[in-house]
């Protein structure tokens, strides 16, 4: 992948026609938390997507957010040596946040 590539997918589109619509679609999940409209779903369709390869978008964007998401948490730098969020069995259990009858 070449840096205008990379500035492209970056600005929501892509050099290559198919990749631009599922770089598109991957925006409008972010920026509307996951609800996309019918209109979004048939252009990825229409693009020549299956169902599986928009799982997989929405996949990668789901691992995208967490990955942020414990990104920025872990460099508050309120956790204590050896607390890692992997070793909870819950996530909210590293958040703080205890779930009743899961310890």
């Amino acid at each position: 992948m070449n840096g205008a590539e990379i500035e492209a997918n970056r600005a929501g589109t892509s050099q290559d026609t198919k990749a631009a619509v599922a770089v598109k679609f991957a925006r409008a999940l972010v920026e509307h938390k996951g609800e996309v409209t019918n209109t979004e779903l048939q252009s990825i369709r229409d693009a020549g997507f299956s169902e599986a390869d928009i799982v997989e978008v929405i996949t990668h964007v789901g691992m995208n957010i967490l990955t942020n998401i414990l990104g920025k948490r872990l460099q508050r730098g309120r956790h204590r040596r050896g607390d890692h969020p992997c070793r909870y069995e819950y996530p909210d259990q590293y958040l703080g946040q205890s779930q009743p009858g899961r310890h």
